[in-house]
């Protein structure tokens, strides 16, 4: 047997080195400037280094990471102290090729997205994903070949830019110093761009420094120099000075991929149960999942026609649900405690089993078609889409909402195809019953037929457009009536600290018929059918305040009405009686309120998106007490005047003052197509 030599070798052999010294068998001494393909970063033989080696290997070789270790505990935290990396986390592995594949591999769990963007000239290994995104063809064999990778020139900040921004891409890789295809130095300029970037499209950032880290540049990694912090950064080479190890710092968002998490309440009333599985995704990240939803409810499974699944759910006094948001799905089963076992049996097996019925999907569809066409008739839907369409846009729209003919071109397999994706991905189980905590985790268990491997998901929030200039966005309803709103996007993520004042506001400016909104446009001035103004609290910690007011008038007093509704929301009328009024009933009604039930669960995972452990309204209560309509005032000066606004008015266009609608901003009328999606 012979070697198989895949690249030709230098008529060298190195027996012995010593400090950046390496000795033939001759004793010729040469100077390693080569340092083992950069691997040897403190010397040949260095004294510290062999005796640990030797002392480890004496004790014990190897063994799994399936035990603890306290040495890779320590090595983290070493680690974390000298990169300045403390708050990561550390993964280890053998080789620099093994850490990138590991990287690209956790980028593509955390997004659910399959591509990778890299550089020209880029070196990241020689393993199957690794060398995919190396740009050297001639060391990458057809079965490496992807089109998931796509490489852009190094320091081209716009091409990159312009790959990212079809938020297709898991990862964007780049070395922190090329050094395979001769020595490329990315500026800092092109790395501050990069991460801007890649955070704008939810792409993971991979910094790998098997080459150029471990302290190699003056700065232990070498973007450190240009003050950004990526979201995985690789290592190795420098990292074991010839011992094979490699390693992944990892960023705080990505989390351990453990089993099922179940958030557990008891029911102690009665025996009813409510079983919840809950996938933070939703029409965001594919907007054929409402359609997959409803066509499944019409399914039967391999054991079980449609008729039998819905007799034998009633004959055991449960039922189930199934919706999906824009950034979440939800698959419920309800019924008798005694029964929950043989419902989810029921259940899993047509999530997991469904039998396709081509003519249900048909009619479906028809369906479908003919109530999106009705919607357009509706004026309150009407509105609604085009309130939607003002918040967040037409990006929005299009990524949440299947056009007529992509519903038209859906077929079985694809929609059931995402059903099984669906139960493939990370989720958490919500339960509300009579059965213990271990009784529902060894339910689960036996019936729940989640994948052993759960994919991470790729969590969007929405995101309120910016309202940095004031416009006006009109949409054509034929009618005596106009539907009005304003909207302005406040700038200002979560702060529990403003939960009073801001609550305090909405009830006595825009809270019901007794609110300063109501009685002043429809009560003393008969500007308007129906009024509300109200600051918009956010749903999330990374997402912001926003205000929306909203009036129904009719078409010749719209001028009238929007002047006069302009005038309060920033000169609030102030009246100490109404004041009194709306205190008192928040009072009153946090006073009363509890939280019960299955909304204990709901509640948890409402404070927890918002990074909160306590009760919103406790504090809210305590403080509410001690303000005065001043206090209001304040925070209507704060939060409220002055404002930009987004105006969107869906009325009868031809009959409308555009002339005066002009001096609000600039004008552009949206179709019903736009709004609607379809």
């Amino acid at each position: 047997m012979t070697l198989f030599n895949v690249s030709s070798l230098y008529p060298v052999e190195p027996v012995r080195g010593k400090g950046c010294f390496v000795y033939d068998a001759a004793g010729t001494e040469y100077l390693d400037l080569y340092g083992g393909h950069a691997v040897i970063s403190i010397g040949h033989a260095q004294p510290d280094y062999v005796k640990a080696i030797s002392e480890q290997a004496a004790r014990l070789g190897f063994y799994s990471n399936s035990v603890e270790n306290s040495l890779q505990t320590a090595l983290a935290e070493k680690l974390g102290r000298a990169s300045g990396y403390g708050d990561y986390s550390l993964f280890l592995c053998n080789s620099g090729a093994e850490a990138n594949e590991n990287a690209l591999k956790l980028a593509s769990f955390q997004t659910g997205r399959a591509k990778v963007l890299a550089f020209s000239k880029a070196f990241h290994g020689r393993t199957s994903g690794a060398v995919a995104a190396t740009d050297n063809p001639s060391i990458r064999s057809p079965f490496n070949g992807t089109p998931n990778v796509e490489f852009t020139p190094l320091n081209d900040l716009e091409a990159a830019r312009a790959k990212l921004a079809t938020r297709e891409f898991a990862a964007v890789i780049i070395e922190g110093i090329q050094g395979v295809s001769g020595i490329h130095c990315p500026t800092d300029e092109f790395l501050r761009g990069l991460r801007a970037a890649a955070t704008e499209t939810g792409t993971q950032l991979v910094l790998d420094e098997i080459q150029s880290g471990y302290g190699r540049t003056g700065r232990f990694f070498a973007h450190q120099w240009a003050g950004i912090r990526p979201d995985l950064i690789t290592m190795a080479k420098g990292m074991g000075n010839g011992f094979p190890i490699g390693g992944v710092l990892i960023a705080p968002q990505f989390e351990a991929r453990k089993g099922i998490d179940v958030l557990y309440k008891k029911n102690e009333s009665n025996d009813i149960f409510t079983l919840t599985y809950v996938f933070d995704t939703g029409t965001e990240n594919d907007p054929a999942l409402n359609l997959a939803f409803d066509y499944l409810g019409y399914l039967g499974s391999e054991s079980l026609t449609a008729e039998q699944i819905a007799s034998k759910m009633y004959g055991i006094a449960c039922s189930f649900s199934m919706q999906a948001g824009p950034t979440s799905c939800r698959i419920s089963i309800t019924g008798l405690g005694e029964n929950m076992a043989e419902a989810m049996e029921i259940v899993e097996g047509l999530l997991n089993k469904p039998k396709p019925d081509e003519a249900i999907l048909a009619n479906l569809k028809a369906d479908m078609i003919k109530s999106r066409a009705d919607a357009k008739l509706n004026q309150s839907r009407c509105f609604g889409a085009l309130r939607t369409y003002v918040f967040y846009g037409p990006d929005f729209i299009r990524r949440t909402t299947l056009t007529n003919p992509a519903l038209e071109a859906m077929s079985s397999e694809m929609l059931l195809a995402k059903i099984g994706e669906l139960m493939g991905k990370q989720h958490e189980v919500l339960y509300y019953g009579p059965q213990s905590e271990k009784e529902v985790t060894e339910a689960l268990a036996m019936h729940h037929k989640a994948s052993a491997e759960l994919q991470p998901l790729d969590k969007k929030h929405l995101q309120l457009l910016p309202t940095d200039e004031s416009k006006v966005l009109m949409a054509q309803y034929d009618a005596k009536q106009l539907y009005y709103l304003q909207y302005a996007n406040l700038g200002k993520q979560f702060d529990v600290a403003a939960d009073p004042e801001i609550t305090l506001y909405n009830e006595y400016f825009g809270g019901g018929m007794n609110s300063v909104v109501f009685q002043e446009m429809r009560e003393a001035r008969g500007l308007a059918y129906s009024a509300s103004a109200y600051i918009m609290q956010p749903n999330y910690a990374d997402t912001k305040y926003g205000y929306m007011a909203f009036i129904a008038t009719q078409n010749d007093k719209m001028q009238m009405a929007i002047e006069a509704f302009d005038e309060i929301i920033n000169n609030m009328p102030e009246s100490e009686t109404a004041f009194k009024i709306a205190k008192e009933g928040l009072i009153s009604r946090l006073r009363t309120d509890r939280t019960v039930k299955e909304q204990v669960l709901w509640s948890f995972i409402r404070l927890r998106n918002l990074g909160l452990e306590e009760d919103r309204d406790k504090q809210i209560f305590e403080k509410v007490q001690a303000m005065t309509l001043a206090d209001v005032k304040a925070a209507q000066e704060k939060w409220v005047k002055n404002r930009k606004y987004v105006y969107g008015i869906l009325g009868d266009i031809q009959d409308l003052d555009l002339n005066y609608l002009k001096t609000l901003g600039p004008i552009r009328t949206v179709s019903q197509e736009e709004i609607f999606g379809y």
